[in-house]
């Protein structure tokens, strides 16, 4: 592994004409994990060539899976979602300005909800509810009889 950090690795793209890197994801409910990441030149996708554009000694290791851990690792700036463990689904693209570093995260986000409606009783001794009232809901057959009647 490379004691490289992201800032590094940017700036270097950009030195060799990379002038945008776009990462695709998504996850949620303790899944995802960003896609492979996409480097463009003149808006056109190439293929980096690490050991020139990081200056690589022979027994150094640089690949796309190497910059695409700097970017997990890169928590709360361009890895918003960590692991992706939450009650959430996300999807989205995170594209990267090497000359700037700004970023853009195009985060589609559904967050979900639960509440716990468990309940406890006794069959013989609690008072039967009416679910429809309880929940303000007129039953469908009641309210057609009533308008029926009505009419």
């Amino acid at each position: 592994m490379s004691d490289k950090t992201i800032e590094d690795v940017l700036r270097a793209l950009h030195t060799q004409g990379i002038t945008k890197v776009e990462i695709e994801y998504s996850g949620g409910n303790d899944e995802g994990s960003f896609d492979r990441p996409v480097f463009y030149a003149d808006d056109k996708s190439v293929t980096v060539d690490w050991a020139k554009t990081l200056d690589l000694d022979e027994d150094e290791d640089f690949d796309d899976d190497n910059f695409e851990a700097l970017v997990y690792a890169d928590e709360g700036r361009l890895n918003q979602w960590y692991s992706f463990a939450g009650e959430y689904s996300v999807n989205g693209t995170l594209t990267i300005n090497t000359e700037t570093g700004d970023f853009d995260d195009s985060a589609d986000y559904t967050h979900s909800e639960y509440s716990d409606e468990s309940k406890s009783g006794n069959v013989f001794k609690d008072k039967k509810e009416n679910i429809f009232e309880r929940l303000g809901v007129e039953k469908w057959h009641l309210k057609k009889k009533k308008s029926t009647l009505n009419g």
